[in-house]
C-alpha cells in the first residue's frame, strides 16, 4: 500500500496505517540455496517482507565462495540497479567496511570500531543522489560487538504522526536539515546541502527519510515545533520500543533495504577476526512483488 504524504486525509492515513502495523509477513531470515540464480520462492520472500518491512535478511550457502561480485549480481536479481560510487567505494560501488588505521579513510567513523548514530544513509547527498536502499553482507564478524538497531522509517512516521501530526509538518520543511559545504585547502569539497527528514518521493511516491545522529557538521531548523519533533523521534530512537529491530551478521549473513534508520555498536576486532562488511548503495528502490525483473 502506497504512502500518501502528509496531505492525505485522515480516512486515508488511518487505513495506510493499519495496513502498515498489520503485516501478514513476519521477518524471517532467507537461507540462499544458490546466490547465483535466486528461485522465485527466494526472491518472494525477501520482497515480500521488505515490501511490509521495508527491509529483508538473508544467508547464502557458501559464503567461502561469495565475492563482492556475488553481492552485486544479487541486488541485481533483486531489482537494485543503479549503484552509488560513493567516496571509497571500489569500481562495482562497493565499500569494505573495516577498521582502517592509516589512511584519511580511517578519520570516517565507519572505518573505525567505534559506535555509530543513528542515520539513514547518503542523508548529505545532493537530491539527484538520493539513497533509496542498499545492501549489506557480512565476510567477517567480529571478535565481539559490532552489532545493528534498525528502525522502518515508516514506523517513525506514524509514532510522531500519532503524537502530533504538526510534527511532521515541521519535519517535512524542506530546510529543516542543514549540511553545510565541506571545504578543504580552499576547494569546495561536498556543497552545502538543505533537505527535510521525511519527504514523499518524487520517483516513487512512497516515504523517503533523511537523518543523523551526528553532532558536528550538521544544523537543524531551529523553530520549537521542528524541535519538539526531534526531540520525540529521539526519544523513539533511545527506547526499547518493540518496532526497533536488533541484529548482529554472523559470516555469510546479510540485509537489504530500503535505507532504514539504522546505527552500530562498539566492537573489538582480534588478530583472527577482524570485522568485514560489504556495502553496496542504490539510487534505485526496491520494487514490490509480483515484479518481472
Amino acid at each position: 500500500m502506497k504512502f500518501l504524504g502528509n496531505n492525505s486525509s485522515r480516512r486515508e492515513y488511518l487505513a495506510w496505517r493499519e495496513w502498515k502495523l498489520n503485516p501478514p509477513i513476519p521477518l524471517k531470515k532467507v537461507r540462499l540455496k544458490n546466490h547465483d540464480t535466486l528461485e522465485d520462492n527466494e526472491k518472494q520472500s525477501i520482497l515480500s517482507q521488505a515490501g511490509w518491512h521495508n527491509v529483508a535478511a538473508f544467508s547464502v550457502c557458501n559464503p567461502a565462495k561469495f565475492s563482492t561480485n556475488d553481492l552485486k549480481i544479487l541486488a541485481q536479481q533483486l531489482g537494485l540497479q543503479m549503484p552509488d560510487s560513493n567516496l571509497y567505494a571500489n569500481e562495482d560501488a562497493i565499500s569494505e567496511i573495516k577498521v582502517v588505521d592509516k589512511s584519511r579513510r580511517g578519520e570516517y567513523i565507519p572505518y573505525t570500531d567505534k559506535a555509530m548514530g543513528w542515520h539513514t544513509d547518503g542523508y548529505y547527498n545532493s537530491k539527484d543522489k538520493t539513497i533509496r536502499a542498499f545492501i549489506l553482507y557480512c565476510q567477517q564478524d567480529a571478535a565481539t560487538g559490532g552489532a545493528n538497531q534498525l528502525l522502518d522509517p515508516e514506523l517513525a512516521y506514524i509514532h510522531i504522526y500519532d503524537n502530533n501530526p504538526s510534527y511532521i509538518n515541521a519535519l517535512m520543511q524542506p530546510d529543516t536539515l542543514t549540511i553545510p559545504a565541506t571545504i578543504e585547502n580552499d576547494r569546495l569539497v561536498r556543497p552545502e546541502q538543505k533537505s527535510p527528514v521525511f519527504s514523499t518521493d518524487p520517483y516513487t511516491g512512497m516515504l523517503h527519510m533523511r537523518y543523523t545522529q551526528r553532532k558536528t557538521h550538521i544544523e537543524w531548523k531551529a523553530d520549537k515545533l521542528t524541535q519538539k519533533a526531534l526531540s520525540l523521534l529521539r526519544d523513539l530512537l533511545d527506547s526499547n520500543s518493540d518496532s526497533i529491530l536488533n541484529i548482529r551478521l554472523n559470516p555469510g549473513e546479510g540485509l537489504v533495504c530500503n535505507n532504514v534508520l539504522h546505527n552500530r555498536s562498539v566492537f573489538s576486532n582480534s588478530e583472527k577476526q577482524k570485522r568485514l562488511i560489504f556495502r553496496v548503495r542504490y539510487y534505485d528502490r526496491l520494487p514490490t512483488w509480483p515484479i518481472d525483473i
